[in-house]
Formats: structure tokens, C-alpha cells, sequence
């Protein structure tokens, strides 16, 4: 995870002897090419400073991540309550599907339903922040993976969701999951409709990405041309692996890698199952296609259950898997 070396104060002294010199040329004048351009490049070098400010701060605070807000909904110091409202609601719905994504099992969720808070403060003229705290999924001894902590993962997703120069298709495998998408969509819904414009930080991106009007309705519109079907399959092969905590497994059945997520139930069982055992498993398969024809087909696997005895499965269970 990234760390800023310079504190904020520096920076912020940076910027005031900045605004000084530019004052200064603005009162000089700039009567031709050579003075213009050096206004340019002091107003260019001031923008990217209070960027690295703003970046720093969030580092130095207690949150994980800032979302500001700009265009319709915002005048001076004033943003419409409804809005902001409605987009905070949406933002910590999207949050938490997220991160269920990531761990599925019971424990995870507890763990989600505790510590998924919101910490929100007005900032700016012309801007309101909200301040995130993201989840912290408590690690359990019985991992048998290794694998990025599930709050980054939270993180880094945000990341693509709000930056408008990432295409979206590689945000496709989560979108999958149909909760994911919902919530999504009622942010992206929520700019396009109201014109209106957000710069996510994070601290393992602390530069603001931003996601504005016009970007989150081709995204909206993109989405909505997503297909999914859903198919239940029983097959027979070699346990890998499995991690209790994020609820996830890998089984390799007929030369094929079968990598998943598992429901509660399913994560459960794999605890009495030994790694490189033979089993039986009932397995949701996701595809999902699209009409761009770039677009290749995805496929996603949902573990329903898993035992080593291939009797215990009479007939298959149904369910979304999301």
C-alpha cells in the first residue's frame, strides 16, 4: 500500500508560496506567449499540488477512502440533501455488496454489518466529501490460500467503478454478481440523471479518480446490454484448494480449473474435507455474454456443496448463488 513521505503541511506551505508567485505574475501581466505560458504551467503545478495535499490528508486520517461530489446537485457550499442522500445510501449498498462478494461465509458478513460505516463532513467550496470506513474481515486460522485482504479488494473495485478512463468490461467478472450490479447501476443512475460528477481517493490510490455525468451513462447503458444465464451442474473431481475466510475454492475436475466463490453452507463442508480429496460437488455456472462483439464470454462458478461421499448428492440444489 502506497505511503505519502511528505506530510500535508509542507505541501500546503508549497502550495501558499505558489499562490504567492502567481499573484505576482498576474499582477506583472502577461503581455505575451512566454508570460502566458508561465501563468499556465504555475496554475498546472498548483492544481496537481492540491491534489497531492488532498491526497496526503487522506492518508494522514483514519478513513480508507473520500468520495467528493461536484456539478448539478452542488452551489457554493450547498448540495441537495436528496441527492446526497440518496447517493450515500447507494454508495454504502454498493460498498456491502461488494465486500459480500469477497467473503461470503456468515462470519464475513457479521464482520460487515459491524464495521461498514460511513463518517461524512462537508468540505469546499463548490464540493462535499463523504468519508468511508471500510470493512476489516477478521482472518481465520483455517485459510488454506493466501490472498490480497478482502477491504483491498473493496478498495481497488471502487477504484474501477469510479474511474472514468478505465472501461468498464474489466469490471464484468463482478458484475456477474447480481447485487453488485443493482447497486451499481442506482449510483450511476443517480449522476447521470441529476449531471452530476464524483472523485473517489483511496488510500492505496490517493490521486482522485472521477466518474462524471456523461461517462456513468454510457456505463449505465452498457451494463443493461448484459446477459447472464444461470445453469446447475454435478461434477466429480480433486479438491485444491479452499479459503474459509473469503469463501472461496478451486476444484480440478476432467483437466479443467473449476475457481469460485462457495456459499455458507458449501465453506462449512469444505472444513472436513482434505485437500487433494476426491469429491462430489454441485456447482452454479454463470455466463455471461454481451452485445459488443469485443466482448468474450464469461463464465463464473458458485460452489452449492461439496462432499467427499458422491451419494450424499441425490439431486440438485437451485438457487441464484448472489
Amino acid at each position: 500500500m502506497s505511503r505519502y513521505q511528505k506530510p500535508s503541511y509542507e505541501i500546503e506551505q508549497t502550495i501558499k508560496e505558489v499562490k504567492q508567485l502567481k499573484r505576482d505574475v498576474k499582477s506583472y501581466g502577461t503581455p505575451d506567449f512566454a508570460s502566458k505560458w508561465a501563468l499556465y504551467s504555475i496554475q498546472k503545478f498548483e492544481q496537481d499540488l492540491q491534489d497531492e495535499f488532498k491526497a496526503a490528508k487522506l492518508i494522514e486520517s483514519p478513513y480508507d477512502a473520500k468520495l467528493a461530489v461536484d456539478g448539478g446537485p452542488v452551489t457554493d457550499h450547498r448540495i441537495n440533501g436528496k441527492f446526497f442522500g440518496n447517493l450515500l445510501v447507494s454508495m454504502q449498498e454498493l460498498v456491502d455488496s461488494i465486500a459480500a462478494s469477497v467473503g461470503n461465509n456468515g462470519k464475513s458478513r457479521k464482520n460487515l454489518k459491524e464495521k461498514n460505516q460511513l463518517a461524512l463532513a462537508a468540505v469546499g467550496a463548490g464540493s462535499f466529501e463523504a468519508s468511508f470506513v471500510l470493512p476489516r474481515i477478521a482472518k481465520d486460522k483455517t485459510d488454506i490460500l493466501v490472498e490480497v485482504e478482502p477491504e483491498q479488494i473493496v478498495l481497488d473495485q471502487l477504484n474501477k467503478f469510479f474511474d472514468g478512463d478505465i472501461e468498464i468490461d474489466l469490471s464484468a467478472d463482478i458484475l456477474m454478481n447480481n447485487s453488485v450490479r443493482s447497486h451499481y447501476q442506482k449510483v450511476i443512475s443517480l449522476l447521470s440523471s441529476e449531471s452530476a460528477s464524483v472523485s473517489l481517493r483511496t488510500r492505496d490510490c490517493p490521486h482522485a479518480v472521477i466518474l462524471n455525468a456523461r461517462q456513468a451513462a454510457k456505463r449505465n447503458e452498457w451494463i443493461n446490454a448484459l446477459q447472464t444465464n444461470t445453469v446447475p451442474r454435478i461434477l466429480t473431481g480433486e479438491l485444491i484448494a479452499g479459503n474459509m475466510r473469503t469463501s472461496s475454492f478451486e476444484i480440478s475436475a476432467g483437466g479443467e480449473k473449476i475457481i469460485g466463490r462457495a456459499s455458507g453452507e458449501a465453506t462449512k463442508q469444505m472444513r472436513g474435507i482434505s485437500l487433494g480429496e476426491t469429491v462430489t460437488a454441485i456447482v452454479q455456472v454463470t455466463t455471461t455474454t454481451h452485445e459488443d462483439a469485443g466482448f468474450g464470454p464469461r463464465i463464473s462458478f458458485f460452489l452449492k456443496g461439496i462432499q467427499a461421499d458422491p451419494t450424499l448428492f441425490s439431486s440438485i440444489e437451485s438457487g441464484d448463488g448472489t
